[in-house]
């Protein structure tokens, strides 16, 4: 099975650790901001309640995922896409209205893109030697950048109607893989296999100026995410979750839950949602936390393994 499946490595932990403080009455304020179709915040945290999530989840006894949304402030959880094949790696389109998601469906693994509400199902690649995962999009929606697992993984683009599909690393040494684009759309940010190690690499969109940026660390750094502002990404490391600036001069070990993983950005910068694993083996549940540790959240309650969350944009 291809490894972005199985990305973690995962050891036992208590059920109790990470758990958030007992949710608190939601205001009339709130309430009425809903119903008037405003982004209407908890607490004062920043936390709305129509901010939602997208992530895949892996069916009883692992034989499928399917795509579902939950909203970050807990309940509504939704499917929309349930096929008996693999559905993994959704990613909404920056105004909200499409995701896009890799999936096994139609044999090999594809990019394929949906409407929020699950419907209007369209493939966009073909083909049967390249399996394609990990869909990122530009900032404008026109593009959609993917991982190509063909004789070696590499990045490249789509466009998100469908089209010709363009190598963006063709020319470096392979083993690339999760593309994330950078908020002014002139970046592509991923994680590549050296001999160090996997690092984050920087490439501008025409596939020029590819630069190390964790290249000062020792280990391995995988699943960038670009901060909302552009002057950061955060990633997850064997022993915890980072952040570090776009040109690698500094980095900093945020104090999150032990074993959080595949770190998301939300739309305001000041959370992430991660994933967290708790027993029994392969159950991974979503949490959204601050940066600065001080409040953690837990958004899914099941023995699944709900993966790679990403914010709604607002």
């Amino acid at each position: 099975m291809h490894s972005a499946l199985r990305p973690f490595k995962k050891g036992p932990i208590s059920s109790s650790v990470g758990v958030p403080p007992r949710q608190r009455v939601v205001t009339a304020t709130v309430i009425l901001g809903t119903i008037l179709g405003l982004t209407a915040c908890v607490d004062g945290t920043g936390l709305s309640v129509t901010d939602e999530l997208v992530f895949a989840q892996h069916t009883a006894g692992n034989t499928s995922a399917e795509i579902k949304v939950i909203r970050v402030t807990g309940g509504g959880e939704r499917t929309l896409a349930s096929h008996p094949a693999w559905d993994l790696h959704p990613a909404w389109s920056p105004d909200g209205r499409r995701i896009a998601f890799s999936s096994r469906r139609d044999s090999g693994y594809e990019i394929y893109v949906m409407d929020a509400d699950g419907s209007g199902v369209r493939r966009l690649t073909d083909d049967p030697v390249r399996q394609s995962f990990a869909p990122s999009w530009s900032p404008d929606g026109s593009l959609i950048a993917f991982e190509g697992d063909g004789l070696r993984p590499n990045i490249h683009v789509v466009p998100a109607t469908g089209g010709p599909v363009r190598s963006i690393t063709a020319a470096g040494p392979g083993f690339e893989q999760r593309p994330s684009w950078s908020p002014d759309g002139a970046r592509l940010a991923f994680q590549r296999l050296v001999s160090t190690g996997m690092h984050l690499f920087v490439i501008d969109t025409n596939g020029t100026g590819d630069r190390n940026v964790t290249d000062t660390l020792a280990g391995s750094e995988t699943f960038p995410s670009w901060s909302p502002d552009g002057s950061r990404l955060v990633f997850q490391r064997e022993d915890g979750i980072y952040t570090i600036t776009v040109n690698g001069s500094e980095y900093t070990k945020l104090p999150l839950p032990p074993g959080a993983a595949c770190p998301d950005w939300s739309p305001d910068g000041a959370w992430l949602a991660v994933i967290v694993p708790h027993e029994p083996v392969n159950n991974w549940e979503i949490y959204v936390v601050r940066l600065n540790g001080t409040d953690s959240r837990r958004v899914t309650h099941n023995e699944l393994a709900d993966l790679c969350p990403k914010w709604r944009p607002r």
